[in-house]
Formats: structure tokens, C-alpha cells, sequence
């Protein structure tokens, strides 16, 4: 899916769809085994939280959005 966006839409795909969904991937990956690991610290801050994580909530709802944003997104470029 990645290759097929930046071909056909290199200006949203990395920025609105590929990077949101690639941190997202990556705290789940991680969580909750490693959640102080480097690149997990990384992912909490690029959500724009910072480590240690104080709301947990406040950073689902981030992740939720971001998620809903992607795939709307998405969404709008292939239909």
C-alpha cells in the first residue's frame, strides 16, 4: 500500500497516511513489553505527549484520531 500511495500520491501519502499509521504500528508493537524502549519513547513523542506517559487517555484519543484521520484520507484519494 505504501509504494502504490507514493507513486500515485506523493504529496499525502507520507505525511496523512503512511507516518501516522507507521507510529501506530509501532506502539503496538511495543506496548505494553517495551514501552520504555527508545523507539517507543520516539513514537510517544512524535504523537506530541510527552514520556513518561502522564495521560494515558489523552494519548489513546491521539492515536484514535490520528488513526481516523489516515484512513479518512485514505478514503477521499481512492474514491
Amino acid at each position: 500500500m505504501e509504494t502504490f500511495l507514493q507513486e500515485q500520491y506523493p504529496t499525502l501519502a507520507l505525511g496523512f497516511i503512511v507516518k501516522p499509521l507507521r507510529k501506530i504500528n509501532k506502539l503496538s508493537q511495543s506496548f505494553p513489553r517495551h514501552k520504555d524502549t527508545p523507539e517507543v519513547i520516539e513514537a510517544i513523542k512524535s504523537l506530541g505527549t510527552e514520556h513518561p506517559v502522564k495521560d494515558w487517555q489523552k494519548l489513546w484519543d491521539k492515536i484514535v484520531l490520528d488513526f481516523l484521520l489516515s484512513l479518512r484520507t485514505l478514503e477521499q484519494i481512492l474514491i
